[in-house]
């Protein structure tokens, strides 16, 4: 896998749990809402499994977030000044 690639992936990993910590999620949880196992859960957060396109889309939806916000390298998801609804837009 590519240098750019490894850092898209590791960035929507730490957003993932970003975004489970901002909404007080925990792995059982969005297993159920994603009709997944907490098991594969814990392997996209550590990085043992890759996130389908499936998967991200789902996950999208149920935090609300754009792609951008879902594979920025800043704080960004809940996380930082740089989202749209913390800027005023």
């Amino acid at each position: 896998m590519s240098r750019r690639l490894n850092q898209i992936e590791e960035n929507a990993r730490r957003n993932l749990g970003r975004l489970m910590e901002a909404e007080g999620m925990v792995q059982v949880v969005l297993a159920k809402k994603l009709r997944c196992s907490q098991p594969a859960i814990s392997n996209w957060l550590s990085g043992e499994t890759p996130l389908s396109l499936r998967r991200i889309e789902q996950l999208k939806r149920v935090f609300k977030v754009r792609s951008e916000e879902f594979f920025s390298r800043t704080k960004g998801p809940r996380g930082g000044a740089n989202t749209p609804e913390r800027n005023g837009e």
